[in-house]
């Protein structure tokens, strides 16, 4: 049971023709996060949709099963006329190969159907679940001597399909990508496509989650590193703090929660964290938080050559041991130390 993927910006998507939005506030929850990923009067009236695409990626092939959990946002959009169908989202494996989609109906407005794509392609019927206004998504796919895609909406299945996988033994995905161009076309000049919440895990249902984003506001405790909160807390991956040697910490005061409060129960606090080495100094990196004064390290990571994404969970409170409640979120503090 492992969360695999966690992102709310246009680069963690890798999005094509989006952008970080904090303006249109009915596309996302403000009580868990203060923006979305979308393309937002990309099209004039009457044209197709924008060709806007995003998707996800994970490290390592699933053990059990892909879960994708989503919330997306759809205004001033209509079908497209002609055609039959178009892929919206499509899950495929390390090798390119797709394994399952969800399809949009282009002839009859926000229908949509699942598709597994095992030794043959197997279809779900079409049902109108494309709602306008937001609405939370969450997929299940599986991999074994079949292929089975379940589509959820507001925590409902809506559309399921299964497919033989005996000659072709595809294995479980590891990426997701979705897709708009030709599956709506727009209605007004205020078109918007949105997404929020964002998160992916192996073999843990998603159904019933919301993702609380805590922003960095703040420099914290500790301003070791070169650039420091100035350089990480701006959201601009294209900048970054650095560390010369190790053992060096830098730390960052957060945003405060606001969803419901304890007893609702945390599934985990997930840091998320982006980095790489240099040829000399540091080559690890651990992130950590900070609650009442004390430092709680996670594990040690190594730094890529590149800028990767690492994700640190602490499933319990690691203060008390016990699970999280969302009164310890008050106050907490993000950091990162540097490991030789």
């Amino acid at each position: 049971m492992t969360v695999t993927f966690i992102g709310d910006f246009a680069a963690d998507l890798g999005a094509v023709g989006m952008t970080d939005d904090t303006a249109t506030t009915a596309a996302f929850d403000s009580a868990y996060t203060n923006q979305c990923v979308s393309a937002v009067n990309a099209v004039a009236n009457g044209a197709n949709s924008p060709n806007v695409s995003l998707g996800i990626s994970i490290a390592a092939v699933p053990v059990t099963s892909f879960w994708l959990h989503f919330v997306f946002y759809k205004l001033n959009y209509d079908s497209l006329p002609g055609g039959t169908y178009s892929t919206y989202l499509s899950f495929k494996t390390a090798g390119g190969v797709e394994v399952a989609r969800i399809e949009g109906n282009q002839t009859v407005a926000n229908q949509l159907r699942a598709v597994a794509v095992g030794d043959t392609t197997v279809t779900s019927a079409y049902t109108t679940s494309f709602p306008s206004g937001k609405a939370t998504f969450d997929v299940r796919v599986t991999a074994g001597s079949t292929i089975t895609i379940n589509v959820y909406v507001g925590g409902a299945l809506v559309a399921a399909a299964s497919a033989a996988n005996t000659t072709g033994a595809k294995p479980l995905p590891v990426s997701a990508t979705w897709s708009h161009a030709n599956i709506w076309k727009a209605t007004s000049a205020s078109n918007v496509l949105a997404y929020s919440e964002v998160c992916a895990t192996d073999g843990e249902s998603t159904i019933g989650w919301r993702i609380a984003s805590l922003r960095p506001t703040g420099a914290g405790t500790y301003s070791t590193w070169v650039g420091g909160y100035s350089q990480l807390g701006d959201t601009d991956f294209a900048t970054g703090a650095g560390s010369l040697a190790a053992a060096q910490r830098v730390s960052s005061t957060l945003s405060a929660y606001g969803g419901p409060a304890s007893p609702t129960s945390i599934r985990g606090v997930f840091a998320k964290a982006r980095g790489s080495r240099a040829s000399t100094g540091p080559q690890h990196i651990v992130q950590s938080l900070r609650l009442s004064s004390a430092d709680y390290d996670g594990s040690t990571s190594f730094l890529p050559d590149n800028a990767t994404q690492m994700i640190q969970e602490w499933a319990l409170n690691p203060a008390t041991g016990t699970a999280w409640t969302t009164s310890a979120l008050t106050g907490m503090e993000l950091g990162l130390l540097s490991a030789a």
